[in-house]
């Protein structure tokens, strides 16, 4: 079996060569000459109180970190998502000791419904993977079908809009518990998220993302 998906995945390598999804050259969907281009954001304090024990993220939310972004989720390119959580594993494994759990922000049903997947959870997986952790896909649910974070202006509007949007459903009582998402802005995503965790028991809650927008 191992042989013939080689050999279907080179075929299909000849027919749709992999390009960058910044400046096209062949060979990976994110090549390096675009992600040494990469900002990372400009460093943020760390939180003085709150939900969030701290917020890691690789990239500044611009160029081709943006456009892999809006390819994954948009145009559901998911062989996106290992270049993607590579940069993700090695923040996650230079600042959080394990153990710890990952848990991908969960979309609503009818989110899911539409657009097919969730990209937070591609990434908690391949994360899970690389780093050899404990994933929980049934941590939380996302009860309140809230309206798209980029509607909002004001990072009073986000909170307000994500206010009790997630409910814990049990298993990370004691855990350290890492969020995986894709993109955070203000972070008020991951707060309500970090928030329904810590009441389910969770001992302390990081969020890990591939960007953050400024």
């Amino acid at each position: 079996m191992g042989i013939v998906s080689n050999l279907l995945r080179s075929g299909l390598d000849v027919l749709f060569p992999v390009r960058c999804v910044g400046c096209g050259r062949s060979g990976a969907y994110i090549c390096v000459a675009c992600l040494s281009k990469a900002r990372r954001p400009p460093p943020s304090p760390p939180p003085e109180s709150g939900p969030l024990a701290d917020v890691l993220t690789a990239f500044a939310y611009e160029g081709v970190v943006r456009t892999a972004v809006q390819h994954l989720k948009y145009r559901g390119l998911r062989s996106l998502v290992p270049e993607m959580a590579r940069p993700m594993a090695w923040e996650l494994a230079v600042t959080v000791p394990p153990p710890f759990t990952l848990v991908p922000v969960p979309l609503h049903s009818a989110r899911l419904r539409e657009r097919g997947f969730n990209q937070a959870e591609l990434l908690a997986r391949e994360l899970a993977r690389l780093l050899d952790a404990p994933l929980s896909t049934g941590a939380l649910r996302r009860t309140k079908d809230t309206s798209s974070q980029v509607s909002t202006s004001t990072r009073a509007e986000r909170l307000q809009n994500v206010r009790e949007a997630f409910t814990p459903t049990g298993g990370v009582d004691g855990a350290t518990v890492v969020l995986v998402d894709d993109v955070t802005t203000t972070g008020a995503t991951l707060l309500a998220a970090a928030q329904a965790l810590l009441s389910a028991g969770a001992a302390r809650v990081y969020g890990l993302t591939f960007a953050h927008e400024t």
